[in-house]
């Protein structure tokens, strides 16, 4: 483990971006799903799961990240409403490469699938 500790400041910082990794997938999905699928999404309280399990059924998820997916998902909630006050740099430095590898696994599923998509972006 790093002997070095991350400040208040940094713990704050981290849990933003562990929040906003799962906030770009989910946009994604969201332009999947609602854009290119055409297909309505209810926006209710079990939206952003129903919106995992719509995009799992597309296969728009690539197999092994589901569980960190969710747990980025639940992770999300806290930190959008605030309950995340107190964020635990332990749990913090333990979760962020997960989210960095699931988001990396995902990235490359969707281009593997539609490789149109890195067209755009010049690649």
């Amino acid at each position: 483990m790093n002997k070095t500790h991350w400040n208040r400041l940094e713990i704050t910082a981290m849990g933003a971006f562990l929040a906003d990794i799962y906030k770009g997938i989910e946009s994604v999905l969201r332009l999947f799903i609602e854009k290119i699928f055409g297909e309505s999404m209810e926006k209710n309280d079990a939206w952003h799961k129903n919106l995992l399990a719509r995009a799992r059924e597309r296969a728009l998820i690539p197999e092994g990240i589901d569980k960190t997916l969710d747990g980025m998902r639940r992770y999300r909630h806290l930190q959008v409403h605030g309950y995340s006050i107190d964020l635990d740099e332990t749990q913090l430095r333990s979760n962020v490469p997960d989210a960095i590898s699931a988001y990396r696994a995902f990235v490359d599923h969707i281009l593997e699938r539609y490789p149109e998509m890195a067209e755009s972006q010049g690649e």
